[in-house]
């Protein structure tokens, strides 16, 4: 739904006010600029409430006589809390930008909202795609479902309004920094609250950026990059690396394994030019998709993937054709879209937006183009299993579950090798371990073996095999690292 922001605005007459008055000017001093401080690492629940401690590692500034302003970064995001004397169905509008012409957006009241301008803006409204957002996410004003139809059978009366609403404080922003082009963004604000219309700062307008409130960012890249001294990273297979033996090594340390994330599960195309994998900080860092490619001779800085964004994602997957990329996408209830696996086609001007594809968790193929994955049931006591299916016209086909002793029920994470010979996976439990499993001569399927009898890590996870069948790669103590694929083929069963 596509809404006009200025007529939304100036048409409510809640209870908790009406809104098409002037705006009320702000009693704090005048602000030009502003450094935001690195926050400490705590975590910020998106709930409006300012829970204690949340944001005591923040800079808070008063832009108004009932409102303030809270700033931090961490871990490549911009948390930009907007605290109320009474927040009661607030709605917020902020303006972003940091090149003074490109301008995000971002709306939240009962629903968020997203839209984009170029400056100078001609039009007296701005329009919003309600129920979409990139790169950030905030609080809605949310209310009791029961307590407002007996208000609705009422009448609506004005006076009633407010008592529908759950508690809130104010507005809860995390923006991913990526979003923006540099490290000095300018701000604006409108919003609407129980007592009236506020625009910070005063008399600014969408005519041009003079006098919006500047927000220099700290020195420290975004989530998604690495440290300059890292780069330029020389062309060749595998991010430039060294090939390892038959000892595991972490994979490009300070590129894909970094100190600060959980990295896993990584995956090349089939050309060996492009590297994607998923990193978090749970819970103050959702999982996020990255990837690198050679360009101009030398791989780029690992950044999120632009279609991948909005959501958990985690276990990329690249057709081998090349022309497909799929990632599990989680999804929150509100949002109104299935969790499962996404497919994306590869166009002239890059991966397409992806569309739904099918339920699963973990996905692999093999060079033929036989895909696997985990067949989850849920419930008091969820099983597990290994599973095969085809990917065809955009989805992906019921599966079929591959029987494989021991732990059978409790198998997740498949790795098929690109010849199809071997399985690798890992069990479902406390300290689980990676185990591969062997197809004989008739096609079926042998008893795994247990790869932590084999110089393999206790809770090790998610195995992935290179497209040239080379490397095992994996993921255990935070990291992604790989291994000459000789250590699993001196295990194959003797003909």
């Amino acid at each position: 739904m596509v809404l006009s922001i200025t007529g939304f605005l100036a048409g409510l007459s809640f209870a908790q006010g009406d809104h098409r008055g002037a705006p009320s000017a702000p009693s704090a001093p005048s602000l030009e600029s502003i450094a935001v401080p690195v926050g400490n690492g705590k975590p910020v629940l998106l709930d409006g409430l300012f829970a204690p401690g949340e944001w005591d590692d923040a800079l808070s500034v008063a832009i108004h006589d009932r409102i303030k302003l809270l700033l931090k970064v961490n871990s490549g995001h911009l948390f930009l809390g907007l605290k109320y004397e009474d927040a009661s169905g607030v709605i917020t509008d902020l303006w972003l930008t940091s090149d003074d012409k490109t301008v995000y957006q971002m709306h939240s009241s009962g629903q968020l909202g997203e839209g984009v301008l170029s400056l100078p803006f001609a039009d007296k409204t701005s329009e919003i795609l309600i129920g979409y957002t990139k790169d950030w996410d905030a609080n809605e004003i949310k209310s009791d479902s029961k307590k407002k139809a007996e208000w609705q059978a009422a009448g609506r009366p004005k006076e009633g309004y407010r008592q529908t609403l759950f508690p809130s404080n104010g507005k809860e922003y995390q923006i991913v920094l990526s979003k923006f082009g540099g490290r000095r963004l300018k701000m604006r604000l409108m919003s609407g609250d129980p007592k009236g219309l506020v625009i910070f700062p005063d008399k600014t307008d969408l005519k041009s950026t003079d006098d919006w409130l500047e927000l220099v960012l700290p020195e420290r890249e975004p989530l998604g990059q690495t440290p300059p001294s890292v780069f330029p990273v020389r062309g060749g297979p595998y991010l430039g690396q060294k090939p390892p033996g038959l000892v595991p090594e972490v994979f490009a340390p300070g590129i894909v394994s970094t100190a600060e994330f959980i990295d896993f599960k990584g995956a090349f195309s089939p050309d060996g030019q492009e590297f994607y994998f998923y990193r978090h900080a749970l819970p103050e860092i959702i999982p996020l998709l990255l990837f690198t490619r050679i360009e101009n001779g030398v791989w780029t800085k690992p950044a999120p993937l632009p279609v991948a964004q909005g959501a958990r994602t985690y276990h990329p997957c690249v057709s081998p054709d090349n022309q497909w990329l799929f990632f599990f996408w989680q999804f929150l209830p509100e949002q109104n879209r299935p969790s499962g696996f996404y497919a994306s086609a590869r166009t002239p001007a890059g991966w397409s937006d992806p569309r739904y594809a099918g339920p699963g968790m973990y996905l692999t193929c093999d060079s033929s183009g036989r895909y696997f994955t985990t067949d989850s049931v849920w419930g008091d006591q969820p099983k597990h299993y290994l599973a095969s299916t085809a990917f065809s016209q955009g989805r992906f086909s019921r599966p079929e579950r591959l029987t494989i002793q021991p732990h059978y029920e409790n198998q997740t994470h498949p790795c098929i090798a690109p010849d199809g010979s071997y399985i690798i996976f890992d069990i479902n439990v406390e300290n689980g371990s990676l185990y591969v499993s062997f197809k004989d001569k008739n096609g079926d399927w042998g008893e795994g073996i247990d790869l932590t009898k084999h110089g393999f890590k206790p809770d090790t996870r998610g195995a992935y095999i290179s497209p040239d069948g080379k490397y095992l790669f994996f993921s255990v103590d935070g990291d992604i690292w790989w291994v000459s694929a000789k250590v699993i083929e001196g295990l194959r069963p003797k003909k």
